[in-house]
C-alpha cells in the first residue's frame, strides 16, 4: 500500500493506493482529506465517489503469456524497435532523489506533452515528492543516442504498480513520430518485464475513460492485453474544513 500525507493549497491531505478502504488505512495524523485511489468497493455515504475503468496486466503470469496477449502489430513494434538499438532504463526513488534533474526534466516534458495534445496537466508535485521520499516512484525513460523520446512514471509499492504519468517526445525538430511511436510500446513492455522480473503481482494502466466507446489512448492501452476492471476514487472529508468542502462539492453536482 502507498499512505502517503502532502499539503496542496493549505490542505493537508493522505493520499492511499492499493486498498480496500477501510479505515485501518487511515494515517493517524489529522488530515483535510483522504484520497483512496482505485478502491474496488464503494462503502462510502458522505463522500465524493467516482466511478473509474482500469485495465489490469496479471504480472503473475509467464511473460510469453503476456507478450502474446499484447496485439500482434504492438507486438511487431516492440521487436522492430529492439533491433532499432531503443535502450531502456529505470530510475528507482533514491535515483530520482539523488538526482533531482530526472524528474524536472520529465516535468516539463509533460508539460509541453500535455499541451500540446490538449489534455489536463495532472502533474502532482507536492505528492510526487511524497511518494519518493516513501519510496514508491518509478520513472522509466527509452532513449537512443542522447534523446529521450518516451518517458513512465508508475507509482508501485512492491507488489502493485499503476501507470501514472506517461510522456512521448514528438516535438524534436525532425522527429520520426513512427519511431517515437515504437519506442513508446517498447518502453512499456519493459515496464512489464521489470515489475514482472522484481516480483510485483499486477500492473494497472492508469484508467481509461470508457469500457464501451474507448478513445484512442484507451485504445493504445487495450492493445496491451489488459482485464477490464472497475474501481473508485474516493475523496473523504475529514476536518471541519475537509467536511464541509465534499458537502459543498456533493451540492452543485459532485457523486
Amino acid at each position: 500500500m502507498v499512505n502517503v500525507i502532502y499539503k496542496k493549497k493549505g490542505l493537508k491531505i493522505n493520499a492511499i493506493w492499493f486498498s480496500d478502504g477501510k479505515s485501518g488505512d487511515i494515517n493517524e495524523n489529522k488530515v483535510d482529506f483522504i484520497f483512496f485511489h482505485g478502491v474496488r468497493d464503494n462503502a462510502y455515504k458522505n463522500a465524493i465517489v467516482n466511478l473509474q475503468y482500469t485495465l489490469i496486466t496479471d504480472l503473475e503470469e509467464d511473460l510469453d503469456c503476456i507478450f502474446k496477449k499484447i496485439n500482434k502489430n504492438f507486438r511487431y513494434h516492440i521487436n522492430r524497435a529492439k533491433k532499432e538499438d531503443t535502450n531502456c532504463v529505470v530510475f528507482n526513488s533514491d535515483d530520482l532523489m539523488n538526482e533531482p534533474d530526472l524528474l524536472n526534466n520529465f516535468k516539463k516534458q509533460y508539460a509541453i506533452f500535455t499541451k500540446l495534445k490538449g489534455i489536463d496537466n495532472t502533474y502532482n508535485q507536492a505528492a510526487m515528492e511524497k511518494y519518493m521520499e516513501n519510496g514508491n516512484v518509478i520513472l522509466t525513460k527509452a532513449f537512443k543516442g542522447n534523446e529521450d523520446y518516451a518517458q513512465h512514471i508508475i507509482i508501485c509499492d512492491g507488489i502493485n504498480a499503476r501507470l501514472l504519468y506517461s510522456v512521448s517526445n514528438f516535438r524534436t525538430e525532425g522527429a520520426d513520430r513512427n519511431f517515437i511511436g515504437r519506442a513508446n510500446k517498447y518502453l512499456h513492455w519493459n515496464d512489464i518485464e521489470y515489475l514482472k522480473n522484481r516480483g510485483f503481482q499486477q500492473l494497472d494502466w492508469g484508467g481509461i475513460s470508457s469500457i464501451v466507446s474507448l478513445n484512442g489512448v484507451d485504445k493504445f492501452k487495450k492493445h496491451f492485453g489488459g482485464m477490464e476492471r472497475q474501481h473508485y476514487n474516493i475523496i473523504e472529508g475529514k476536518s471541519f474544513l475537509g467536511k464541509a468542502a465534499v458537502m459543498a462539492k456533493k451540492m452543485v453536482g459532485g457523486n
